[in-house]
């Protein structure tokens, strides 16, 4: 009897487990790529699905499903948008052993964006979630004088100036961009600590990227810094070998650091706004320069940022630059 019973016990919670619904997926959030392709991008929490299926609102109207991925994806390009329209996306987990679906994630919005001659700024102001950590991914809603969102406004004179700098001044490649021939998509979202570069373009986290004050060093330093630095990673992302080191973040986040101490933008009225004597906000040139003071006992190639002090030494030995604080950038290019 005891085991007749242990077996309906093990029957029966067999059943349970393979019919309970997969978890529910979270942190949906948009990301633009460009006016005609939206990311959709959001967190697996089941291990037991087959695929997600996203869903679609067009103005206001009944959700519809456009798509879907295999298990364990993570994000969704709709290449159907149309810029004139407002569009919601939600996105839910499916299992076909026995039909069943997960609840849906909050419904996000399509974002909007401002775009100058090389980049696009895609931003939201509205129904957008904190990611994990309570992280924001809506921009403030405040206007310029021209009736633009003032954040995404300042992000594009910022990195305008500093394309002409890299670009222009100093003759490196032009960035690349992961959409062609089109502006490359700088998405005003948290991603990555506050800021990221690769093959979705630039994020870069609205919480860090409040006004500064360049005359007064008061404000947030992080809304230069940060876009000035993310955008040379797209600099370098144009070199190749660059690419295929395998250890290559003693070049690829050493010199983005160095180059805070360098670099010189011209934005806002402003002329050669630099934070190098900065030594506060996110992720600073002169805390870096103290973590490989600290301990100078390890190889350049394993130290990541801590290694743009080294690339600085090579730009001030080696550059023809002699002017500050661009001293010896030439050398980079």
């Amino acid at each position: 009897m005891r085991f007749s019973c242990a077996l309906i016990i093990s029957i029966l919670l067999i059943n349970s487990n393979a019919f309970s619904q997969p978890a529910d997926p979270s942190g949906a959030f948009t990301w633009g790529l460009r006016p005609d392709k939206t990311r959709i991008l959001w967190t697996d929490n089941s291990s037991n699905e087959d695929e997600f299926r996203v869903e679609r609102s067009t103005n206001g109207g009944a959700f519809a499903e456009i798509g879907s991925v295999l298990a364990n994806e993570t994000h969704f390009d709709d290449a159907t948008v149309n810029p004139s329209n407002v569009y919601h996306y939600r996105v839910r987990a499916y299992r076909a052993s026995d039909m069943s679906y997960s609840g849906y994630t909050l419904e996000v919005k399509g974002p909007d964006y401002l775009e100058s001659s090389h980049f696009r700024v895609f931003y939201n102001t509205d129904d957008c979630y904190p990611s994990s950590g309570g992280s924001t991914h809506c921009t403030p809603s405040d206007l310029n004088a021209m009736s633009q969102n003032e954040y995404a406004a300042r992000i594009l004179e910022i990195l305008e100036g500093a394309y002409e700098e890299y670009v222009t001044n100093f003759l490196f490649m032009v960035p690349w961009s992961p959409e062609g021939a089109e502006p490359i998509p700088i998405n005003l979202k948290y991603c990555d600590g506050g800021g990221c570069a690769g093959g979705g373009g630039v994020g870069l986290g609205p919480a860090l990227l409040d006004p500064y004050d360049h005359a007064t060093n008061t404000g947030d330093p992080g809304s230069l810094v940060v876009p000035a630095h993310e955008l040379f990673h797209m600099v370098q992302f144009h070199y190749d070998a660059i690419k295929t080191d395998p250890a290559g973040k003693w070049v690829i986040e050493g010199q983005a650091r160095a180059i805070q101490d360098l670099v010189c933008i011209d934005a806002a009225g402003l002329t050669c706004q630099n934070c190098d004597d900065e030594p506060f906000g996110i992720a600073p040139y002169y805390g870096q320069v103290g973590n490989y003071l600290g301990n100078t006992n390890r190889p350049v190639n394993e130290i990541s940022y801590s290694a743009a002090l080294f690339w600085i030494y090579l730009c001030q030995q080696y550059g023809a630059t002699n002017s500050e604080p661009e001293r010896g950038f030439d050398f980079m290019a």
